[in-house]
């Protein structure tokens, strides 16, 4: 009978350091140097998730950040509907430019809400980058998007009609 329940209890116990390491003992972690002094002198930047509210934070953020690149992407498009039509009806190239710059503005608070994110568990990682991709991309095509603009406005008025390609 001993030597039955020193069998259950080593398997109880085998059974329970696997349930309860199966999540956390999947990577090692590094161990922490505590030193014997703390250098007062030095600054420090500490990045701290919580358990029970990294999924709600990160969500927040991810939300806002998907939020911002959308009006973003809704104004780069609105100016790419405006170009499609070559610049109809007319408008003053300070309002042509401030639907670029919004979509820009949006865009970098896209890019900094994601920068936040920069300490955030794995699992978001494909999200992250994926979105992060998005946005540099259009950041990308709406600088070149106002390179147009500009050489269209410099240019005279019986040469803007050569800058649209009739498809």
């Amino acid at each position: 009978m001993k030597k039955i329940s020193k069998v259950l209890s080593l398997t109880v116990a085998a059974s329970s350091l696997l349930l309860l390491s199966g999540c956390h003992g999947a990577k090692e972690a590094k161990s922490l140097a505590i030193p014997d002094k703390f250098d007062t002198s030095r600054s420090y930047e500490i990045t701290f998730w919580a358990k029970n509210d990294t999924n709600k934070t990160q969500t927040d953020i991810y939300k806002k950040a998907i939020k911002s690149f959308n009006q973003a992407a809704d104004l780069y498009n609105e100016f790419v509907h405006y170009r499609q039509a070559k610049f109809q009806p007319e408008k003053e190239e300070k309002e042509v430019n401030e639907l670029l710059d919004a979509s820009n503005r949006a865009n970098t608070a896209a890019y900094n809400y994601l920068l936040e994110l920069a300490h955030a568990p794995e699992e978001y990682d494909t999200a992250i980058r994926n979105l992060m991709e998005s946005v540099k991309l259009i950041m990308a095509r709406t600088e070149k998007q106002k390179e147009f603009v500009n050489a269209y406005y410099k240019a005279s008025a019986s040469k803007r009609k050569s800058f649209f390609k009739d498809r």
